[in-house]
């Protein structure tokens, strides 16, 4: 008897999950986990490409030295605690000096020097780092008295994250004298005091600092609109533009008409289509078109359900009608992309 209730309690136990599973897979996956907090377009296109700052390590400096560091991998930022470090993205480019308090974030494709000293003989990462270090690994050159750094690293989805990098400069560095920079120097010296301490719960206090260290110099970096060519990042800091954008974030699916988005924003059909090309680089209804696949493209990769089940919630009432407009967008039919045609 024991066995048996014990075997239907078993039982009931894995209907239950399969029921909860089912549940949470039949709601809606373009939500991007905004929990109840209503979303904004940066937070989902950051969401999207899966931008999860980590702290990696620190560096300690004295005298003077020179590492050829590789290529990072998705987007790499510092936070400089104390010294100054000279940053060199290229062989053939001037050296930008980072000093206490500053923050830089970068996204490469080759590697770059850091150096006390540009004329010191250069070094590579691999001599320094073998054998290979922890996950969150500290360096000390020299006698570590006179530089202090604090690294760290945001992986980005191969094909969504391509949408914020594309966006994005070679390097955002902000200095601890600009005058919009108090909360990142508020950061940094809570990023200092953390390390310091090692109180308990330090290493997760590390982590959600350095999220919030990187997505504040990323926010000032699009404060500087003016800076930025047109396309999704500057659309997204555009206020006029802004009403717009979340209706198109918050419902996907609806069938949007120039019209109606022009009115969210309170601006006439004509001045709402000239003004968005010009920032966003693309007509609204592109941009409309653009947004759902990139959600179809998240959903094909994270929600095992058939794509008919979910694309009447991205505005298509056919599986051919939604077919089309994905291969048209990226060349791959959604089977071929589910299947990792991409």
């Amino acid at each position: 008897m024991v066995g048996l209730l014990r075997g239907n309690c078993w039982n009931a136990t894995r209907v239950c999950a399969k029921v909860l599973e089912r549940l949470m897979l039949s709601s809606s996956i373009f939500m991007l986990d905004r929990s109840e907090i209503p979303g904004d377009p940066l937070s989902d296109l950051i969401r999207l490409a899966a931008a999860r700052p980590t702290y990696s390590g620190e560096m300690r400096g004295g005298g003077s030295w020179a590492i050829r560091m590789p290529r990072p991998e998705g987007l790499k930022f510092f936070a400089i605690l104390r010294g100054r470090v000279w940053l060199q993205l290229r062989r053939d480019e001037p050296a930008v000096e980072l000093n206490a308090g500053d923050v830089a974030i970068m996204y490469l494709q080759h590697d770059f020097l850091l150096a006390s000293d540009l004329a010191a003989p250069e070094r590579d990462a691999h001599e320094i780092y073998v054998p290979p270090k922890p996950r969150h690994s500290s360096v000390t050159l020299g006698d570590g008295s006179e530089f202090h750094m604090l690294g760290g690293h945001a992986l980005l989805d191969a094909e969504c994250g391509q949408l914020l990098a594309a966006a994005l400069p070679p390097l955002i560095h902000v200095g601890q004298d600009c005058s919009e920079a108090r909360m990142l120097r508020w950061l940094v010296e809570r990023l200092i005091e953390e390390r310091a301490t090692c109180a308990s719960g330090h290493a997760l206090m590390t982590q959600q600092l350095t999220q919030m260290l990187f997505l504040q110099a990323l926010r000032l970096h699009l404060s500087r609109a003016s800076s930025l060519l047109p396309g999704w990042l500057r659309a997204m800091t555009d206020e006029r533009l802004q009403p717009a954008l979340r209706c198109i974030h918050d419902e996907p699916g609806r069938p949007w008409a120039l019209e109606e988005l022009a009115r969210a924003s309170a601006m006439s059909r004509t001045t709402f289509a000239v003004r968005f090309k010009a920032v966003a680089g693309v007509s609204p209804m592109a941009y409309l078109t653009n947004w759902r696949m990139q959600l179809a493209r998240h959903a094909l990769k994270n929600d095992p359900r058939p794509f008919s089940s979910w694309m009447e919630e991205l505005g298509y009432a056919s599986e051919s009608a939604f077919s089309h407009a994905f291969k048209r967008t990226t060349g791959l039919s959604p089977a071929q992309y589910r299947r990792g045609g991409v």
